[in-house]
């Protein structure tokens, strides 16, 4: 019996969720928090940022965190709230609302022994992007450019992928993405320059615009 219960309790902190902090590695000019009913408060290297926080960064201001096994850079005239910061076992979940400005979100390389699982997602009132790759750049006027890897662009409506070198954005459409048929849902972009594709299919450029989606390749 006491050994049943002590693998119960095992297992049970095993499986625990940890509400987790953000931490500001470095800044410059004038950066700002506000912690969740708090008043803002000029901000200092070495900080933790709880969730639910703000943070803000003033003309020619920059700052640096380190959230959920990512490292987020914002720039100037940036406000971001923590949304949500959570630490589930082997699986750091975090949540970040852009409001204005631009931030870049890229995942430092780390030892096979340190590698954990990353769902951070960064969301505008339009769209959401989702790291499925490295690094990766999200602007409130709800344009993602994707630096390495491939990160998911999505809503409720439809999902893009974005590969390494490319960039989409979305149109507000009466505040959401048109959404495409029910019998296209899912898309994928390829890496081929101008072509969007749903396994078989095909679709032009013209065609996704259409539905709020774009894509240019960076040169």
């Amino acid at each position: 019996m006491k050994k049943l219960l002590l693998i119960i309790l095992l297992t049970a902190a095993a499986a625990a969720v940890f509400a987790g902090e953000a931490i500001l590695i470095s800044f410059s000019g004038t950066v700002e928090i506000q912690e969740p009913g708090g008043e803002w408060k000029a901000a200092e290297a070495g900080q933790f940022v709880s969730s639910r926080s703000m943070i803000s960064t003033g003309f020619g201001s920059r700052a640096r965190l380190k959230a959920g096994g990512m490292m987020l850079q914002l720039q100037p005239l940036t406000r971001v709230s923590i949304s949500s910061l959570v630490q589930k076992g082997n699986t750091a979940s975090t949540q970040v609302s852009l409001q204005s400005g631009r931030v870049r979100a890229s995942r430092p390389p780390v030892t096979r022994a340190k590698r954990r699982s990353i769902d951070f997602r960064v969301s505008t009132p339009v769209a959401t992007a989702a790291v499925r790759g490295t690094d990766f750049e999200m602007g409130a006027n709800n344009r993602l450019v994707t630096n390495e890897g491939i990160v998911e662009f999505s809503n409720e409506e439809l999902r893009v992928f974005s590969y390494g070198g490319t960039s989409v954005w979305a149109k507000e459409l009466d505040g959401f993405i048109r959404p495409a048929s029910s019998a296209w849902e899912i898309w994928s972009v390829s890496p081929v320059a101008g072509s969007f594709s749903r396994e078989f299919s095909s679709f032009s450029s013209s065609a996704l615009e259409n539905l709020g989606i774009v894509r240019v390749d960076l040169e």
